[in-house]
């Protein structure tokens, strides 16, 4: 299992959702739009720790708490943390 990564699935009625992450001291991370109903998170560049993942849309809201396990291994350039639909 890649501790990387942070697989989920939503109701058709979520598509068009917003999805927001957020780090363990509250900062947001990322920010998308949900355009199917599987998405995937990586978060293979981002440091071990605790992250809050919220969908929002319409006044309901979903969230997920995800915890990286394993530490980044240092490479140059910024940190982001990416979705796939």
């Amino acid at each position: 299992m890649n501790s990387n990564i942070f697989y989920f699935k939503v109701d058709k009625s979520f598509i068009g959702a917003t999805v927001e992450v957020y780090g363990a001291e509250g900062e947001l991370k990322l920010s998308s739009k949900i355009s199917r109903h599987k998405a995937i998170i990586d978060f293979y560049e981002e440091n071990a720790g605790k992250y809050k993942i919220v969908l929002t849309k319409d006044g309901n809201i979903l969230d997920f708490e995800y915890e990286k396990l394993d530490e980044l291994v240092e490479k140059d350039g910024p940190k982001t943390i990416t979705i796939s639909q």
